[in-house]
């Protein structure tokens, strides 16, 4: 049951973020916070090479340990090419062909396992790479490339716990996850169809962060603008979660939590109720 108080906006930018909120954000007794992600807006210029997929290790039997670092930046898969053939100069060359990469030497080499570009050159998991002598040595790289920089964008705040996967799974904070659905250089705009509902046991909320990284875990610190929602919930006491139905928790429904907020059965009833 919803509060008669009427719900707030929350506009949160990349200047505003970790800020304290210009008004106050407090329940009464036997008030919850409910915190639901309206929209979410980015300019998506996010690398596919970045810090933490941009090593490539190469043994070669005429040029030693190739350490190859690839600067970062967002590449085509012309560019990536190019660049890495003035890096791997003279020893190897890469070449391009029906979305894969192939690697061609007048000498034995293989790739390492200390490379982490694979998902973007499209080397698999199976290492070390080895290549194959013909009619050059040769190797070519058994997926297609993968030039997207991250298929969704985290959300984590850290100012309270909660958990998309499991109630069994330890909190890792993560919020919501914004799927990356338009190309580089243009602008991500994310509707839920689906709104999420985190019910806060909390009873103020006077400061909140939104920590953003992509799938290798890198942080996101461009421009972006974020609208959550707060409303006040009313939950009567007798709609807690007591110890007399613990026992039954790994039965129950599973709803977005903050702290230990369960949904419970009514006794003897269909339906449920946030407790």
């Amino acid at each position: 049951m919803y509060s008669n108080r009427q719900g707030v906006n929350i506009y949160i930018t990349d200047e505003t973020n970790g800020k304290a909120l210009s008004f106050p954000v407090a329940t009464k007794q036997l008030e919850r916070i409910s915190l639901t992600l309206m929209d979410f807006r980015f300019d998506n210029l996010l690398n596919n090479i970045t810090p933490l997929n941009q090593r490539l290790k190469i043994t070669h039997m005429l040029g030693g340990v190739l350490d190859i670092t690839i600067p970062v930046r967002h590449y085509n898969v012309i560019e990536l090419r190019d660049k890495l053939n003035e890096l791997m100069s003279p020893y190897i060359t890469v070449t391009y062909s029906d979305y894969r990469y192939s690697f061609v030497s007048t000498h034995s080499f293989t790739v390492d396992e200390e490379t982490t570009c694979r998902k973007i050159l499209g080397m698999g998991s199976s290492f070390p790479l080895t290549a194959s002598l013909y009619p050059a040595y040769t190797l070519n790289l058994p997926k297609r490339v993968n030039m997207i920089a991250s298929d969704y964008i985290t959300i984590r705040i850290p100012e309270f716990d909660v958990n998309l996967i499991s109630p069994r799974e330890p909190a890792d904070n993560i919020y919501a996850r914004i799927p990356v659905n338009s190309p580089y250089g243009e602008t991500i705009f994310y509707r839920p169809s689906n709104k999420y509902n985190f019910l806060l046991r909390k009873p103020n909320l006077r400061v909140l962060t939104l920590n953003l990284t992509d799938d290798l875990g890198n942080k996101i610190e461009d421009s972006f603008s974020c609208n959550i929602s707060i409303e006040y919930v009313y939950l009567p006491e007798d709609q807690e979660l007591h110890e007399d139905v613990e026992e039954l928790k790994d039965k129950l429904p599973f709803t977005h939590s903050e702290g230990n907020i369960k949904i419970k059965p009514f006794i003897n009833k269909g339906g449920f109720s946030i407790g």
